[in-house]
């Protein structure tokens, strides 16, 4: 990679990115092995935990400053705390079980992070780096929450803090420089914090271009006799012989990964791709040379090096997740009497609430292309950040449903507009390998908002937790006003100089600029020669339309958003004695880590056998709760009963995650022409959000009115039609060409 670079893989002055990165890794290691042996010596004694716990004074003290988390407040109908087992254990040493379980994880995270590190495989270091950033926003939230109580920090010392080390002398100081200090202490802890994620970013490009470099680098000897020469190398894996390179002429490449084709491009083919002339009917032959040009200026020149994004630009899809998920702990609150809350909504105003933010995106996503591409997509995702605040400013200040509805509607504006165009911007600034990695994280990013919502909205109150969430809203337009605008758009607008440095921005030096340049404008170029009415109303469009928004239905009547909307509540109705906010926690964590693992397997098996299996595991995990329902209402009981709702709901989201969520957009993605995939992407998703609005709605009245078995036993026999409509009418796309997917669609 040159001397030239070599400063930039220096850390702490001196130290190599790879080494620091190593001993960050130890140092987490170390902390959890202790951590780790401190919870196994609570938890083999709980009994004198609890004793201990009992001497202690209660939660709510009158001068408290703090204000109370909501799952603290007492509530007679719904419990938070978990009643007392036989064996004595307490809510106490159940939350010990939980931090056990998950120290476990983050030491596997770490492990393999470790390993990656030692090993050369960049790939390793992503979750580490994940957990980090999530560590980082909880860390945020955290130093947000105590500087609203900064003038009371001297007693917030003295009252709450009793192993604070050097107690005594900062109580000693006066009460404006205890707040300097702590002020500047959490400043230094995310100061740190950021530079340790800044670390491990930048040891993963130095894998990834190490990685690179090494498969480029020429093979050479060394000078000298020949004792000192190496080894001759096999060159058959770089050069084939004669009969395999003619043979090669005649073999199609294999359509992108599941990482490319989530990207919303059209995939990449080289030049001796055939062009897909079945892609149109019979009397459309004149535009097949045209659309066989945009597949191959779709080529990325630069194929084995990777551009260096911007990472401040991938946090979009938090946010979105974020907003999907704020009903989930805000709802059960605002339909409860027994808190006194700004607002008090009975069941079918929280379903307008609800389903808000889905008429809010879908109204944002419909128009939301036409103005990125007349205004500039960097321009618009500034302007998408205004229906945010106003958003925030109507949710704070709601004293009914009307206001709090349209606040919803606002915020589906926002994170509609941001999502869409945030990866329109990434696709027109990202080489197709980035963008792989990109689009394989976006659902995970997705699940990880909603999980970071439902952990803060359990000891947050819902106004302060939308005024927090805005604030990050507002820093990532703060952040975004500096990164320049779409090349393609500028190229589009005959500023090729601008474009050049916007490209220029995100690309070193090493790469080939000029001739990017030259791609997109012909790319852009020789799709406005393509006739989209001809080839929209051929047979294999049409086929892979009716499919796509088949999926999608029932993607949606499997009632995926419904448990992400209401999951609290329908845990409370389910009734298992345990906390609600505690399961649903559980389940949001077993969706991030189903979508996860699913980003490893999803190319060894063929697409119709995940989806038919997804929808079977769905399927039956509905009914089974359903007839939990059923029998709960009926008043039938047998042991191990409270279990079922959460082991169902469980491996609901782990089929789920494995089939029907994602393979349907994998198939949006192989589907359909080049030509038409973005015309076609925008009727998908405006079923897609239709579908959810209405859902999302009746969902909740038709649990409280006529019972919560009927609407599960809807979606489980909604999974069994699924199986049979993926038998009939899904063709399998793994492995395949798009002439050849478009020969079997035209069948």
């Amino acid at each position: 990679m040159g001397p030239s670079r070599n400063s930039e893989w220096r850390c702490f002055f001196c130290l190599h990115v790879r080494t620091a990165t190593v001993l960050l890794g130890i140092w987490h290691l170390i902390l959890h092995v202790l951590a780790i042996s401190v919870l196994a010596i609570i938890l083999r004694n709980h009994q004198q935990l609890m004793a201990e716990q009992q001497t202690t004074p209660d939660y709510i003290e009158p001068n408290n400053l703090l204000p109370t988390p909501l799952s603290k407040v007492k509530d007679n109908d719904n419990p938070y705390f978990l009643p007392t087992t036989q064996d004595g254990r307490t809510p106490y040493t159940s939350d010990m079980d939980m931090g056990a379980v998950m120290s476990v994880c983050t030491l596997g995270i770490t492990l393999l992070m470790v390993y990656g590190t030692l090993k050369g495989r960049a790939s390793h270091l992503l979750p580490f780096f994940c957990l980090q950033l999530f560590d980082f926003a909880i860390t945020t939230l955290t130093a947000t929450g105590y500087f609203c109580y900064l003038r009371s920090v001297h007693s917030l010392v003295a009252d709450h803090w009793h192993n604070l080390p050097f107690r005594k002398e900062l109580l000693q100081l006066s009460p404006q420089y205890l707040s300097l200090i702590v002020l500047v202490a959490f400043l230094v802890s995310m100061l740190w914090k950021a530079y340790c994620i800044g670390i491990i970013w930048r040891c993963y490009k130095f894998l990834t271009l190490r990685k690179q470099a090494m498969r480029s680098t020429v093979h050479y000897i060394l000078p000298g006799d020949g004792s000192e020469r190496l080894p001759e190398p096999d060159y058959s894996s770089l050069l084939p012989d004669y009969e395999a390179a003619c043979a090669s002429v005649l073999k199609q490449p294999p359509p992108p990964s599941y990482a490319v084709a989530m990207s919303c491009l059209p995939p990449a083919y080289s030049n001796t791709q055939i062009s897909a002339d079945s892609a149109t009917n019979n009397d459309a032959d004149n535009n097949n040379t045209t659309e066989n040009q945009v597949i191959q200026t779709a080529v990325v020149e630069n194929e084995n090096t990777k551009d260096d994004e911007q990472p401040q630009v991938f946090i979009g899809p938090i946010f979105y997740g974020i907003n999907l998920g704020w009903t989930s702990p805000v709802l059960p609150r605002l339909e409860n009497n027994n808190f006194t809350l700004p607002v008090t909504l009975t069941v079918s105003e929280g379903s307008w609430v609800g389903s808000m933010i889905a008429l809010g995106v879908l109204v944002a996503s419909v128009p939301a292309g036409y103005l990125g591409d007349r205004f500039g997509p960097k321009k618009c995702i500034l302007y998408f950040v205004l229906p945010t605040l106003i958003s925030t400013v109507m949710v704070t200040l709601a004293k009914d449903v009307y206001l709090l509805c349209a606040g919803r509607f606002f915020v589906g504006l926002g994170a509609g507009g941001i999502s869409a165009l945030s990866s329109v911007y990434l696709v027109e600034i990202a080489d197709v390998l980035q963008r792989g990695n990109i689009a394989s994280f976006y659902e995970l990013q997705i699940n990880g908002g909603v999980l970071l919502v439902l952990v803060c909205g359990v000891y947050i109150h819902y106004i302060k937790l939308t005024i927090i969430f805005c604030i990050f809203t507002m820093f990532f337009g703060i952040v975004f006003l500096f990164f320049p605008e779409s090349p393609v758009y500028l190229l589009k607008r005959n500023k090729q100089e601008e474009a050049i440095n916007a490209l220029k921005f995100y690309r070193s030096d090493r790469f080939n600029i000029q001739s990017s340049i030259e791609t997109m404008r012909n790319g852009f170029h020789l799709r406005e020669k393509v006739n989209i009415r001809k080839t929209l109303v051929s047979k294999p469009v049409i086929r892979g339309l009716v499919t796509c928004c088949g999926l999608t239905t029932f993607q949606q009547l499997s009632g995926i958003d419904c448990i992400i909307f209401y999951n609290v509540q329908i845990l409370q109705v389910a009734d298992t004695n345990t906390d609600a906010y505690l399961l649903a926690t559980i389940l949001a964590t077993v969706q991030f880590l189903s979508q996860f693992i699913f980003i490893f397997i999803v190319e060894k098996a063929p697409r119709r056998v995940l989806m038919s299996c997804s929808a079977a595991v769905c399927g039956v995990s509905l009914f089974v709760l359903g007839l939990y329902f059923h029998l709960k209402q009926n008043k039938y009981y047998f042991f191990g009963m409270n279990y079922m709702p959460l082991t169902c709901l469980s491996i609901y989201l782990m089929g789920f995650s494995f089939g029907v969520r994602p393979i349907p957009w994998i198939l949006n993605g192989e589907l359909f022409p080049p030509t038409v995939k973005g015309l076609a992407t925008g009727i998908i998703t405006f079923v897609h959000w239709m579908l959810l609005f209405i859902n999302t709605k009746v969902f909740p009245v038709v649990m409280k009115n006529s019972g919560a078995q009927y609407p599960f036993y809807l979606y489980g026999f909604s999974m069994v039609i699924c199986v049979v409509f993926i038998k009939l009418c899904v063709i399998e796309t793994r492995g395949k060409t798009l002439e050849e997917i478009q020969k079997e669609l035209n069948f």
